[in-house]
């Protein structure tokens, strides 16, 4: 009986872990034909040794294969987690670039500076650490100006008079 439980185990394990690919349909598919070996199998030893009709024993081996394919395509049907460096619109990889636009969908990356998260209601707690992270960059930002040297803020050239005239 045990060796059943491990069987389906197995199986929704494979497609679990291969979800949304076709080695997990494939895990499900090929799950189905040992259980009805193993069933017509059953069946035959029972008539052989016992000398009884077993029919009911294919009604048990349809509803386990039957409960294998749906819970297996139940868990095949997951969405697969997204890597912290993909995309969140279409999944590109977006190591190495310097700017948080996707090339393949155009959509700014929530995490990159193209596009801002979206605000959390006032008085929640991701909200209070937003502001906490916020504040603490901000006071990152000032030591970092105010640390900088006087002859780092050059003045824009400021002309007096009427714009030169240009050549013919």
């Amino acid at each position: 009986m045990i060796l059943f439980a491990v069987y389906a185990m197995g199986v929704w394990t494979l497609a679990w872990r291969y979800r949304r690919r076709w080695q997990g349909f494939a895990a499900i598919v090929a799950g189905i034909p040992p259980v009805l070996l193993s069933v017509r199998l059953d069946v035959w030893l029972v008539r052989v040794l016992f000398d009884e009709d077993a029919a009911f024993l294919y009604i048990l081996g349809g509803a386990y294969a039957g409960l294998l394919v749906v819970i297996g395509l139940a868990l095949f049907m997951q969405p697969r987690p997204t890597p912290g460096h993909a995309c969140d619109g279409c999944g590109y990889d977006l190591r190495g670039l310097d700017h948080g636009v996707c090339p393949e969908c155009g959509r700014g990356d929530e995490r990159g500076a193209s596009s801002p998260p979206a605000p959390h209601p006032a008085g929640s707690l991701p909200a209070a650490l937003a502001d906490a992270r916020r504040a603490r960059a901000s006071n990152r930002f000032s030591a970092v100006t105010t640390a900088a040297p006087a002859s780092a803020a050059r003045p824009t050239p400021h002309h007096e008079g009427p714009p030169p005239a240009s050549a013919p």
